[in-house]
């Protein structure tokens, strides 16, 4: 991109006016989104949505981020979404500061449940007291990251933590000050990623002329946005996907298995001997419901195989996510690969009870950006499953935290600074 663009843009920009603007950045395996959003007292809406195919190698273990591949696929989504804009506007609306969703298996999280044995056990629970206890949780959760960087050697970066919840007693705190009683406990999730990678999306954000407002665990985000507070996530992407418990409306732990879009497009071409773009294309058409009846139902009967692999470790990573606790009764799944309607089918028959901990056979649906409250699109830019995160990142730019995470929030920035 050109020095020109960028003083175009910022120029643009800064004489506008009305509410703030965001880009909104959504980094794949394969692929970027890109969202223009205005954030105004009733939500963020979207003015304009732009997405570009071109390996990254960003969201992928093994391998390294490639800043120009990256650069090049963020430029033309956030140039395509700019152009969106021109539908209900005489020029391109053109934001300056940027806000960026992190997924995959590099995004590693680390859930903690940390109580102590308050000593005045008879007064309400203070605000100070709660920053006391609170900052003990960060600096843990920092040393979780510190540990798991001595057994792999792979530096990483913490990007937030979320409070999930605090109780005294049994009694759950919903503001401070909170409840008398003992003992405090808190329930919070730590998230890191590679460094490398990070100063590879920075470098990237600071190319497009972007000022770079946060980074934001794509599930995190999604999980704030949903329709219920209680429900197990799952973002099937092209190499892996991601699976995320929400407690609250907070993600409090995720996992990931290795398998995504890229391996269902595998079975398609080794069971039609074709090559991997013909598979794709025929696995894509398959899955917006065209073609032949016959070439169809050959199709199905490929996928169909391959969603009971996939399902068999979607359930070991349930399994992980329960650890004790029993999983909530509602299963969304979405994504590019959630499109597929064997994947949805296989996921509802199965008898999730058992050896699982769900209480009740669980409800699963399949998320579509419409059911994310926080989100207003006016001209329906934002539809398809595959476009739920950045979609919930548009939602994340509106929210407003509440006053216990505002205390979090506050107590994170003061310890790193």
């Amino acid at each position: 991109m050109t020095n020109t663009t960028k003083r175009q843009r910022r120029s643009r920009s800064s004489t506008g006016e009305g509410q703030p603007r965001r880009a909104l950045l959504d980094f794949g395996t394969s692929s970027a989104r890109a969202v223009l959003v205005e954030v105004t007292p009733e939500g963020a809406e979207v003015l304009g949505y732009g997405a570009a195919s071109g390996e990254t190698g960003l969201a992928e273990p093994g391998r390294a981020a490639r800043r120009d591949a990256l650069l090049h696929v963020a430029e033309s989504a956030l140039t395509a979404a700019e152009r969106e804009t021109t539908q209900s506007s005489a020029l391109p609306a053109i934001a300056d500061v940027a806000l960026v969703a992190l997924g995959g298996p590099l995004l590693e999280t680390f859930p903690l449940v940390f109580e102590v044995k308050r000593e005045a056990s008879d007064r309400p629970l203070s605000l100070e007291e709660f920053e006391q206890v609170w900052k003990r949780v960060c600096r843990l959760v920092l040393d979780r990251v510190g540990e798991r960087e001595a057994e792999d050697r792979v530096r990483r970066r913490p990007v937030g933590v979320e409070f999930v919840g605090a109780a005294v007693g049994r009694r759950q705190v919903i503001g401070l000050p909170g409840p008398a009683g003992a003992p405090l406990g808190i329930a919070a999730c730590g998230f890191a990623w590679p460094e490398a990678g990070l100063d590879v999306v920075t470098q990237v954000v600071a190319d497009l002329d972007l000022e770079l407002s946060g980074l934001v665990p794509a599930l995190q985000a999604v999980a704030r946005a949903l329709p219920v507070p209680e429900a197990v996530l799952l973002d099937v992407g092209h190499s892996h996907t991601a699976v995320g418990l929400v407690e609250h409306h907070r993600l409090s732990r995720a996992t990931s298995v290795p398998l995504g879009g890229r391996a269902f497009t595998e079975h398609v071409r080794r069971a039609l001997r074709i090559s991997m773009r013909a598979a794709e294309v025929a696995k894509c058409q398959y899955a917006l419901g065209h073609g032949a009846p016959d070439a169809r139902a050959r199709l199905a009967g490929v996928l169909e195989r391959a969603a009971e692999e996939w399902a068999d470790q979607v359930e070991e990573a349930f399994i992980r996510l329960a650890a004790s606790v029993p999983l909530p009764p509602r299963v969304y799944i979405f994504g590019g690969g959630g499109r597929l309607p064997e994947l949805l089918a296989v996921l509802r028959r199965r008898n999730w009870t058992s050896p699982l901990p769900f209480p009740t056979r669980p409800a699963v649906d399949r998320l579509y950006p419409n059911r994310l409250h926080g989100l207003r699109d006016p001209r329906g830019l934002l539809q398809g499953p595959d476009q739920v995160t950045i979609a919930a990142l548009a939602a994340w730019a509106a929210y407003r935290p509440d006053e216990m995470e505002q205390v979090a929030q506050r107590c994170w920035r003061e310890l790193v600074g």
